[in-house]
């Protein structure tokens, strides 16, 4: 791991293709734990990337944000301004 990321570690991937993924962690060298859904690791985290299809983006988000969850969107932030509005309130309430 590079000097300028000390200090973090990636704690798991999440995807429904499991195999393709860890495949992906193997060959840069992480033990990071994979799964199909990303509930299953939200008690395990401080802080998640969201870099999935758009419109999967508000329910992740907001879930994420429910649970205490730092969240940095991949852009599009949301494909509906009800999605977007929806991630900024549950961003208020965490």
């Amino acid at each position: 791991m590079p000097e300028s990321c000390s200090g973090w570690s990636l704690v798991a991937m999440c995807d429904p293709r499991v195999e393709a993924v860890r495949r992906i962690g193997q060959r840069f060298g992480t033990n990071a734990r994979v799964v199909s859904d990303f509930r299953e690791v939200l008690a395990d985290c401080d802080a998640a990337i969201i870099a999935t299809p758009n419109a999967s983006h508000a329910e992740i988000a907001s879930a994420c944000l429910d649970r205490g969850v730092h969240v940095l969107i991949e852009k599009p932030m949301a494909t509906t301004l009800s999605d977007a509005q929806a991630i900024v309130e549950a961003g208020a309430r965490s």
